[in-house]
């Protein structure tokens, strides 16, 4: 066979075993994120989703602007639209999710192209699978959330930067401008959070010295600018979120062991306690990869470690210390520096032999399957088999023992969002503490409510949810206590009889 033919039978083979690669990595993704994906019945903030997807679109909107604390249109848009032809069933919600992150799957192998600087060949899958390994990612796009939405729009952002921006030393083509434009405005108005991504971009061409780059970002991200600020004239809700923000910005430096804490509940999930040691590996093998990118790929090394360590520290300017879940955008550039790391043995032995270089392989190899062992066993399994809420049950199980004459009790704020999704009939009457959140409850203005349910009803079923956020000290918990008698509690719910009559 002539040596041409050979060679080109060798390559198709070897893209054939790369495409097998990459699909039998897609079925392990979508084997894991499925996996019992309605196991658990919807969380509060699963069902606030509901409450807002489910309206007409013109609504969606309305109710947006007015709304206090809430998040941009563009994922309930796109999730509204979903469940028109997938309905609104627990998986099906989350579904739309897992979707996005598998499109983030394929979007991390393309960004490894750009950033290792590889053909499209077994390598360049490495981070793709340490990123199906993260148990903090596993957890969140099995959410229904915007957070691998917000995934798929900053490796969008990611893979256009590096591509069309940060390589060029001329103007970017009108194509490139608009490209990132519209990726960039479409983030923002899914999360405010990806703000922070995105400002990394004309820092990174500062000290690149992309001048005319910079410039043209700066001039072309005007338009998301003025949309960002005429949502924000058009939105009472948002001015008022703003305003109380604002005068709290804070600024003292967070000690370390918070912000450990932070890149734990990022990496491992919050449901998982963080294991120290272990995060102490993981940060040693992304730190090894911004020093490897740094050496061999200056510029996107400088990109990768402002984008890993930007965002956070801006994160902690805010009033409110930031929450894992805004911050899941860090997990895929995390697993490409490790991705770098793992290169290393092929850069060490780049000029030597034959076969050197396939042991260089097997190292980079061996590398990818330690670090995806490192993260696998962090409590992937927990993850994906944690039961999240079980709030319909909890119903369920009161609408099955109910009588005539009882009533509820929401102890904790909003409730009644997830009442609402779960609402299964034929329930008691129902009375809210705090009747507003925030702020804290009052006690003088709870009092008088429960006072009037103990004369009135025989029963009182109480269901307690985030307790703590407006009522920490237990004011009605401890007032039940004393005044009624609990005679069932399991721990999402009790059940309170009034006290018996003094002549009984």
């Amino acid at each position: 066979m002539p040596l041409h033919m050979e060679t080109t039978a060798h390559n198709q083979r070897r893209k054939s075993l790369v495409l097998l690669a990459w699909c039998l990595l897609f079925l392990l993704a979508w084997s894991l994120w499925l996996w019992q994906l309605d196991f658990s019945d919807l969380t509060f903030d699963e069902t606030a989703t509901y409450s807002v997807a489910h309206r007409p679109f013109l609504e969606i909107l309305s109710y947006l602007r007015e709304a206090v604390r809430e998040h941009p249109p563009v994922y309930y848009l796109l999730l509204h639209a979903w469940t028109l032809a997938a309905g609104t069933g627990e998986f099906s919600m989350r579904f739309f999710s897992v979707g996005a992150g598998m499109v983030g799957l394929a979007l991390t192998g393309r960004l490894a192209r750009l950033a290792l600087n590889r053909p499209a060949g077994a390598l360049t899958l490495l981070p793709a699978l340490l990123l199906v390994t993260v148990p903090g990612l596993a957890y969140y796009v099995r959410s229904a959330r915007m957070y691998s939405l917000g995934v798929v729009w900053t490796l969008l952002s990611a893979i256009l930067f590096l591509q069309d921006w940060l390589p060029a030393k001329e103007w970017p083509r009108r194509v490139a401008i608009a490209g990132l434009v519209t990726v960039h405005f479409l983030a923002l108005f899914t999360h405010y959070y990806l703000l922070l991504f995105i400002l990394v971009q004309p820092l990174v061409l500062l000290i690149a010295r992309r001048w005319q780059p910079f410039l043209a970002w700066c001039g072309g991200h005007i338009i998301p600018a003025l949309a960002g600020l005429a949502w924000l004239w058009l939105s009472p809700g948002l001015r008022m979120t703003a305003g109380s923000l604002i005068p709290h910005f804070a600024l003292d430096a967070p000690g370390s062991l918070q912000v450990l804490r932070l890149l734990g509940n990022v990496l491992f999930s919050p449901v998982q306690g963080v294991s120290f040691s272990l995060l102490y590996q993981l940060l040693a093998l992304i730190g090894g990869g911004l020093l490897f990118a740094l050496y061999h790929r200056r510029e996107v090394g400088v990109w990768l470690t402002l984008t890993l360590v930007l965002p956070p520290a801006l994160a902690y300017v805010l009033p409110h210390p930031p929450q894992p879940r805004f911050l899941i955008f860090l997990i895929p550039p995390a697993t490409l520096t490790m991705g770098f790391l793992c290169m290393a043995p092929l850069r060490l032995a780049k000029h030597h032999r034959d076969d050197d270089r396939w042991l260089a392989r097997c190292a980079s190899f061996g590398l990818a399957l330690l670090g995806a062992g490192l993260l696998a066993t962090s409590g992937l399994y927990d993850v994906i088999s944690y039961e999240r809420s079980n709030y319909g049950r909890v119903l369920e199980t009161i609408q099955a023992h109910a009588r005539p004459g009882d009533a509820m009790l929401f102890y904790g704020p909003w409730q009644r969002v997830q009442f609402k999704y779960y609402d299964p009939g034929d329930m008691p009457p129902r009375t809210s503490l705090p009747r507003r959140a925030p702020p804290h409850l009052d006690p003088d203005e709870a009092e008088p409510v429960l006072e009037s349910l103990m004369p009135k009803y025989d029963r009182l079923w109480v269901l307690p949810a985030a307790v703590d956020d407006v009522d920490p000290a237990h004011f009605v918990e401890g007032w039940l206590r004393t005044r009624m008698h609990r005679v069932w509690d399991t721990g999402y719910f009790s059940l309170y009889l009034p006290p018996l009559p003094s002549d009984a």
